[in-house]
């Protein structure tokens, strides 16, 4: 009976308790689903974002390789493909795993895993893509990933086509020019589709991201509401028994207690708080085992970390002085346990005041936000900062520039802002790989960096090209010293795997407030300064100047009539006799290039070759000149004679490009005629490129039968162990000794210096610019072997050639049928971009 009438006596109050606190239980839970949810779509999206720069660098790296076998035929480049593209493919294979009817999520997983993910990603991914791929969130970014695929397959087809074509021989230069088209058209395609796929990929996660920051707090304070509403039903519905105010309270802190934050409740005149459990456990410190702790405000206070301090006080103070403002939110790091400091959002409200406004009562809840503020941090530093050097990147550069701008026009100071671009940097990647280069460009920036004092900046804003920003400039005497110490940083060459590289660099400048006043004109002015160094002919600073800036755009006019001249046919050639100076008798002749102008007339070789340098026309151009010559050789020789030699120029990006190929062009273009009908012409600087490559090129014209000459000797710093080394043939005596040459003078020694060290060796003496009696007889008298010159003949057309050849040696009669047709020089344009526009670099 006691039993029973207690039962009676607890029935009324168990049923109203399980009454008002089933839609709390429901809330806490509901509101654990939602929070859950949010963090794992946000843990799926991060996982994806890094998926895809994992992917989209390896389709990247594929392209890379894909072109360099198109260009080199290289089996190692093709392996380097394979594996690049086997990662964006393993993504390809687990999109379709999951895609099936039947998903198979076990195949997805291993798929990848194949692209040596974070393995404990590759859940999340397959979790978020099967269950919110069709939502209006996730759907652009699974559609752009689906316009992927069929540029995937297309890469791999296109590479085994290239690989038939390699192994059957049949890479001809026009295959060549044919497949680079399709490798661009599908790397810009590609690399669209990629940062297409990665913006809505994080539009979607700040979507998210987002609502979770409106979500959680509004979780916490519904569950805050929920359990004040219940406590209160409770004592006024009669809950005067001490049994059910402390399972009422137990209930409401296990709801606090669920949303995973730390809450705490400041008695501010005491100065102690009343912490939960998460408190401890946030901070790596043990629980403690009982719901809420005692704490005091000093040592809520000494957790913060030194420089955030400041600004939550400064927070604190702000309620405490405005009687209208009753919440704040403010973000802080936290000291744990071990001593790390982790991030922590923390939002405060005011719960009571006393009569006169001063506050008596604040709860507060702390959010850990460590692991978001990081991938934030991790975000930010990648828009804003180049993946291999860690440098600022352009849009660093600019937001830093626009700031110290501002900062110069309150202060009226002056800075300057320098544009650097790498000499050849472009062939070091040519030649030895593009690991090879990243390495140089690190080591550039280790010897560069302790030449910046802690004001200036230095950023990557290209593959080759710098900029710089120096704050201590108030002189050009001072930004003199300062370039030049940057620039003595590449006078000793880099050693990277058993290779020493050298590099050049050119630099332009310009001064705030000297040039300009506006962030725009500072960076057009420096450009202009770089372009103007460049055009001078690199490795050398220039500071801007309006009058050079002039010269620079004639320059690019120049350049851009240069590639009309090359399709409309304006290029042309002439052949200046080189006399035997012993027999008096020609059997050789050099082979120049002309341009006639539309509205110029004759535009002078020193003027327009190094823009084709430049620009890149130099090969099509050089390829154009070897071809026609010798066509025209087969004239020379049934008019002249079978030992009839012309000579041809290459210039050392040519050598260096040509290099590269498994059969010579000059052998291409030879067809039957023997190699001694050939002679090249290299200049000095050839010799000090002494790579692997360029004594290949060495061997395979010495194989050929082709001669070498050395040009403008004398003018270069090569060492005259080159000339035996490279086995030359001839060196080319350069006409700034002949120009004043006369009996006794200073050239004639020297002359006699180079004619007898070239005897010596072996080697055969060509003195050219030879116009007078008086050289001449001093050139005779010191032995050389050969005399080109005006002094016998100027550069004269293929037909006019064969007349003063004949004449020369007292034969007449016509030339032994017509000279051939010029080729077309527009097909030799097939491997470049669209048309240049200005100089390349």
């Amino acid at each position: 009976m006691r039993l029973k009438a207690w039962w009676q006596s607890c029935r009324e109050p168990l049923r109203r308790t399980v009454g008002h606190s089933a839609p709390l239980a429901a809330l806490v839970v509901t509101n654990a689903a939602l929070a859950w949810l949010g963090f794992s779509v946000m843990d799926g999206a991060r996982a994806f974002i890094a998926g895809e720069s994992q992917w989209s660098r390896a389709q990247k790296d594929a392209v890379f390789y894909l072109d360099e076998y198109n260009r080199s035929g290289r089996p190692q480049d093709l392996a380097a493909f394979r594996t690049a593209i086997h990662i964006p493919v393993s993504a390809s294979l687990a999109k379709r795993a999951m895609d099936a009817r039947e998903p198979d999520l076990d195949a997805a997983a291993r798929h990848f895993r194949a692209m040596n993910l974070y393995p404990p990603d590759v859940p999340r991914m397959i979790w978020l893509y099967t269950h919110f791929r069709h939502l209006s969130l996730l759907r652009p970014s699974e559609q752009l990933w689906q316009e992927v695929l069929p540029q995937l397959e297309e890469l791999v087809a296109l590479a085994d086509a290239m690989e038939a074509s390699v192994r059957q021989g049949r890479h001809t230069p026009q295959a060549i020019a044919r497949y680079d088209q399709r490798v661009a058209a599908l790397r810009q395609t590609m690399q669209l589709l990629a940062t297409r796929f990665s913006a809505r990929l994080n539009e979607a996660t700040v979507t998210v991201e987002n609502g979770l920051r409106i979500m959680v707090p509004l979780q916490i304070v519904l569950l805050l509401a929920a359990g004040m509403w219940a406590s209160l039903v409770m004592i006024r519905r009669g809950y005067d028994s001490e049994k059910d105010v402390i399972e009422t309270q137990r209930r409401w802190r296990y709801a606090v207690e669920g949303v995973n934050d730390a809450v705490w409740d400041l008695d501010v005149d005491a100065g102690v708080a009343q912490v939960s459990r998460r408190w401890f456990t946030q901070l790596g410190y043990p629980d403690p085992g009982v719901d809420f702790s005692d704490v005091l405000r000093e040592q809520m206070v000494a957790h913060i970390h030194p420089e955030d301090s400041p600004r939550v006080l400064a927070q604190i103070e702000r309620l405490r002085t405005g009687p209208e403002l009753n919440a704040i939110e403010y973000e802080f790091r936290y000291r744990c346990r071990d001593g790390s400091y982790r991030w922590m959002q923390s939002r405060v409200w005011v719960i009571s005041r006393r009569p006169g406004g001063a506050l008596e009562r604040l709860v507060g809840v702390n959010s850990d936000i460590h692991d978001r503020h990081e991938i934030e941090q991790r975000l930010r530093h990648i828009a804003y900062h180049d993946s291999l050097t860690g440098l600022p990147n352009r849009l660093h550069f600019a937001r830093v520039l626009a700031q110290r701008l501002d900062a110069a026009r309150i202060g009226g100071l002056s800075f300057a802002v320098l544009a650097i671009d790498l000499d050849r940097f472009k062939d070091v990647n040519e030649e030895h790989g593009r690991r090879v280069g990243d390495a140089l460009l690190q080591q550039l920036i280790v010897r560069l960096t302790p030449q910046l004092a802690a004001q200036d900046v230095l950023s990557r804003v290209a593959g080759d090209e710098f900029r710089v920003l120096l704050a201590d400039v108030d002189s050009p005497q001072r930004l003199r010293q300062r370039v030049a110490a940057l620039m003595q940083q590449v006078e000793s060459p880099f050693q990277i795997d058993g290779h020493a590289i050298s590099l050049g660099m050119s630099l332009g400048s310009a001064v705030y407030p000297r040039d300009s006043h506006s962030a725009d004109e500072l960076l057009a002015d420096v450009e202009s300064a770089l372009a103007q160094a460049k055009a001078l002919g690199r490795g050398r600073h220039e500071d801007y100047n309006p009058v050079l800036q002039q010269m620079v755009r004639e320059r690019r006019h120049l350049a851009a009539d240069l590639r009309r001249a090359v399709d409309a046919g304006e290029l042309f050639l002439v052949y200046q006799p080189i006399v035997h100076l012993a027999s008096q008798r020609v059997h050789k002749a050099e082979v120049l290039l002309r341009w006639k102008h539309p509205q110029r007339g004759l535009i002078s070789p020193a003027e327009f070759i190094p823009v084709a340098e430049e620009t890149g026309l130099i090969l099509p151009i050089g390829q154009w000149v070897l071809e026609q010559s010798v066509r025209d050789l087969a004239v020379l020789r049934a008019a002249l004679g079978d030992t009839f030699q012309v000579s041809v120029n290459k210039s050392p990006r040519q050598f260096l490009n040509d290099a590269r190929l498994a059969v010579p062009r000059e052998k291409a273009a030879l067809g039957e005629l023997a190699g001694s009908s050939l002679c090249v012409e290299i200049t000095e600087s050839m010799l000090m490129e002494a790579s692997p490559a360029v004594k290949d090129k060495f061997m395979q014209l010495r194989d050929m039968g082709v001669q070498v000459s050395l040009d403008d000797f004398g003018t270069g710093y090569s060492s005259l162990a080159y000339l035996k080394m490279f086995d030359i043939d001839y060196i080319k005596i350069d006409r700034s000794f002949v120009k004043n040459l006369a009996p006794g003078s200073s050239d004639q020694v020297l002359c006699e210096a180079m004619i007898v060290m070239a005897h010596r060796l072996g080697v055969k003496v060509i003195a050219e610019g030879v116009e007078e009696a008086q050289q001449l007889a001093v050139l005779a008298e010191a032995g050389c072997d050969y005399i080109q010159g005006f002094h016998f003949c100027p550069p004269v057309v293929l037909a006019e050639l064969v007349d003063w050849v004949r004449r020369h040696h007292g034969v007449s009669g016509p030339v032994a049928g017509p000279a051939p047709a010029p080729l077309p020089l527009t097909s030799s344009l097939a491997a470049l971009p669209a048309p240049l526009n200005g100089v390349a670099s």
